[in-house]
């Protein structure tokens, strides 16, 4: 048997995916059509779960597959697969009077970071505006924070500035 990742033909050891990874599982040869396997590194045999069409996993597992032929008496097993999936994160920020300088940049997909990454956001005032904190998923009075991305992250760099009112006239 064989073991593909996202229709990638993996020959047996590790993998990396993010967010979940596509298992499909064929046999080589029509003389071993039934096939088993297990996600937890457990050695599979005939009373494993029988595969029957490509699955979807969004945990990193252990994959092995074992293809018997039709009078299950004879065997082969597939190399073993390490599946590691790891998560992504979104990062959301708004800022009004100024700009937020976020280091490092997106790892995937736009705003989206690996899991445990630590992302520095530096919020600088516009001319004539002050930074004053951030809220959302961090409250920091500093105008440099780090935030580590192990669950999605929205955040406000709140900038503010001064008006002045001038009166022409008698004051009204």
């Amino acid at each position: 048997p064989t073991v593909t990742i996202n229709g990638v033909l993996i020959g047996g050891g590790g993998v990396t995916r993010t967010n979940s990874a596509t298992v499909v599982l064929a046999a080589t040869t029509n003389m071993y059509p039934k096939l088993y396997y297990t996600l937890d590194g457990s050695e599979p045999d005939f009373t494993s779960p029988l595969y029957t069409s490509p699955f979807v996993t969004s945990n990193s597992a252990t994959v092995r597959a074992i293809a018997y032929n039709n009078l299950v008496t004879d065997k082969y097993e597939a190399a073993t697969v390490a599946l590691k999936v790891i998560p992504t994160y979104p990062l959301t920020i708004s800022n009004g009077g100024g700009t937020v300088a976020i280091s490092p940049s997106h790892d995937i997909n736009p705003n989206f970071y690996l899991s445990n990454t630590i992302v520095t956001l530096s919020a600088t005032p516009g001319s004539g505006w002050t930074v004053t904190h951030w809220t959302g998923s961090v409250n920091s009075a500093d105008s440099v924070i780090n935030v580590t991305m192990d669950q999605p992250r929205t955040l406000q760099a709140v900038f503010v500035t001064t008006l002045n009112f001038f009166t022409n006239g008698n004051g009204y």
